[in-house]
């Protein structure tokens, strides 16, 4: 009587493991590549603008890992190009900041991407991510405005965010999402002038800005 007991209670416990399905029809992975609208709300974008719809564009494509029905760990690499101020001065006619020129930035990052998914099986539903970044980045033009030739710098950040992940056709992945980060720390690129900027430079201003507001949307593939 035991034995059948026993036998029956691994049955039933090998079945409950085998009907059970990690990832979604059993794919853990996602490629996927994402366009990500950073709006230039404080400080100007690479078109030297800034306001309410003014932007930069900055691609993000990733790779996700389905850790269980819940929950996705992923790295990203994120990259872009930007502008920022190279000093500052006050015109004293007019009492107003004016701007001694510009240079352009190229920024190359890293992220690690984590989701809890709160609807569905994952990654399927709304989701909440929370991301660490790491953003190297450097300038195209080297002018007497940079000090000691420092053309290159780096920090860190951290954002978090919501999504909601669409699947068609059981491959193809639409991913709409919106988050909120900063970058924090001290970056390398310094500046000369009659406004000197350090400890923060001016470069650093835009990168710490950069993803204050971040509206993305990701197309992606479920290989395996």
């Amino acid at each position: 009587m035991k034995k059948s007991g026993l036998i029956l209670f691994l049955a039933l416990l090998l079945g409950s493991v085998a009907g059970a399905q990690t990832g979604y029809l059993g794919k853990r992975f996602i490629l996927y590549e994402e366009l990500n609208l950073c709006p230039a709300w404080v400080v100007e974008n690479k078109g030297k603008e800034m306001g309410m719809f003014k932007y930069d564009l900055l691609h993000t494509p990733g790779i996700l890992f389905l850790l269980d029905n819940d929950q996705s760990l992923g790295l990203e690499f994120a990259y872009g190009k930007t502008s920022y101020r190279t000093g500052y001065y006050i015109d004293v006619y007019v009492g107003e900041d004016g701007h001694s020129g510009w240079n352009e930035l190229t920024l190359k990052g890293l992220s690690l991407d984590y989701r809890a998914y709160m609807e569905e099986h994952a990654p399927r539903g709304m989701h909440f991510q929370l991301q660490l970044n790491y953003y190297r980045y450097t300038t195209d033009q080297v002018t007497d405005t940079l000090s000691g030739a420092v053309a290159a710098s780096g920090m860190f950040g951290a954002s978090m965010g919501m999504g909601k992940t669409f699947i068609l056709w059981d491959y193809l992945t639409l991913t709409p999402s919106w988050s909120t980060g900063i970058a924090f720390g001290k970056g390398k690129m310094e500046i000369i002038g009659e406004d000197n900027q350090d400890p923060v430079t001016l470069a650093d201003s835009r990168i710490r800005w950069l993803r204050m507001i971040n509206v993305g949307l990701s197309v992606g593939v479920i290989p395996y």
